[in-house]
């Protein structure tokens, strides 16, 4: 499975996956699932989510980030074994550096507008992740940001992010296909390494920096401009 670039949604992508039935069985996992947040009064007022915050909930499989929360802290979930999904509400501005590295059962990643940086590392090695959409709020993804995410087939970029770091695709082997918006200016090195089974990538030829290596192992790729 792929992605591919409808001309006539303007600035989203589309997914050759059927959207309703993830939506359908995404509503339905949020359904019966127990809310967590009513237990976690620590942070429910607070703009910041940090590591010390949640640290007690590393085996939760479900979270609903509360809709005060504005930035997503250095690691705060790195490494929760356990978890499945996770719900970003439209507050959220900033992910912070290796937030969610290391959920490896992590599947599930909603991310909402008003979304504007996802920093180093951020879903680093989160060897389920299947599919992410980048909303066109965000303006940069961060060096190694989705780095080893093995299992990630769609990559959705909206129009609107500028800079794709260093590595932040490196090693996402299922990635067959990759469309870059026309917003993009700066595309880091080794952006797409290793992405052995990407066949093919469309961008806009008016792009200011192509780092060294970009597609590097890419055997198959075919450039659309």
């Amino acid at each position: 499975m792929g992605c591919y670039h409808n001309q006539n949604e303007g600035n989203l992508q589309n997914c050759n996956v059927n959207a309703n039935n993830n939506e359908i069985k995404k509503q339905s996992y949020l359904n019966s699932t127990p809310d967590i947040n009513s237990k976690l009064p620590a942070y429910r007022k607070n703009s910041f989510i940090s590591r010390e915050m949640i640290e007690d909930y590393q085996n939760a499989e479900f979270f609903m980030i509360p809709e005060n929360v504005v930035v997503i802290g250095k690691g705060a979930f790195s490494d929760f074994k356990k978890l499945n999904t996770i719900y970003i509400p439209e507050n959220v501005k900033i992910i912070e550096e290796e937030t969610f590295k290391g959920c490896q059962r992590l599947k599930y990643v909603h991310l909402t507008k008003g979304l504007e940086e996802i920093r180093e590392g951020a879903f680093s090695y989160c060897i389920k992740l299947a599919e992410v959409r980048i909303p066109e709020t965000v303006r940069k993804v961060g060096d190694r940001a989705f780095l080893g995410c093995r299992n990630l087939h769609c990559a959705i970029i909206g129009e609107g992010v500028r800079i794709i770091g260093n590595e932040s695709f490196k090693d996402c082997i299922s990635l067959s296909s990759i469309f870059l918006p026309e917003t993009l200016v700066e595309l880091g090195e080794s952006a797409f390494f290793g992405c052995t089974n990407l066949q093919h990538a469309t961008f806009n030829p008016n792009i200011v920096k192509v780092g060294f290596d970009a597609f590097a192992g890419c055997d198959m790729v075919n450039f659309h401009f």
